[in-house]
């Protein structure tokens, strides 16, 4: 369940390209609403010069945070003795990002996370995939379609792991690029 449900409007734009257009305090986007899934909706806006688009809201994701996101996820590999998938929630309040791993059931092939309430202000939702690529699976996508943006981290074993971040709503998805999630910029000061 998302913090903040979005609420949108259906944009007719670009190559006649039907668009889903929302908005949560965290980002914007507008997703290509496939074909297969375009029958039937009637509202409809014109926007010929709409293309499908993410935009952050708040500043970028500090990349430490991903870095201490992968440091749980293998830990949780090697305490667990086999392969599991993990989950961690990115949180934004006070103008400031934040890690929070949640409690969860885990498996080698599933992780469900305790639900997310609105006192968690969660922004990013993000999973392992342990020793195997990050890739949005079906079973992802099923869940995958309340207005946060998602990730994935796989193999783990190797020291610069795979990343795949997206946002997703209504069942319709736009791949998120890594610089336009995190800041690379930020240094952190030794103590």
């Amino acid at each position: 369940m998302s913090l903040f449900p979005p609420q949108g409007m259906y944009l007719r734009g670009e190559a006649q390209r039907l668009l889903w257009s929302y908005a949560t305090p965290i980002y914007r986007s507008r997703l290509p609403v496939p074909s297969e899934k375009a029958e039937g909706i009637s509202e409809i806006t014109e926007a010929r010069e709409a293309v499908p688009l993410f935009e952050l809201l708040v500043p970028k994701i500090p990349l430490e945070l991903l870095e201490i996101t992968c440091g749980a996820f293998r830990w949780v590999l090697e305490t667990g003795q086999r392969q599991l998938e993990a989950a961690m929630y990115l949180c934004y309040q006070n103008e400031k990002w934040f890690c929070k791993m949640p409690c969860q059931e885990i498996s080698a092939c599933n992780v469900s996370p305790e639900p997310i309430s609105a006192l968690d202000h969660v922004g990013v939702v993000i999973h392992s995939h342990g020793f195997m690529p990050a890739f949005f699976s079906p079973t992802d996508s099923d869940g995958e379609d309340d207005g946060f943006i998602f990730g994935v981290v796989g193999d783990l074993k190797n020291m610069m792991p795979q990343f795949k971040f997206r946002v997703g709503d209504r069942g319709y998805f736009l791949p998120v690029r890594l610089e336009d999630l995190w800041d690379y910029e930020r240094k952190v000061v030794p103590c």
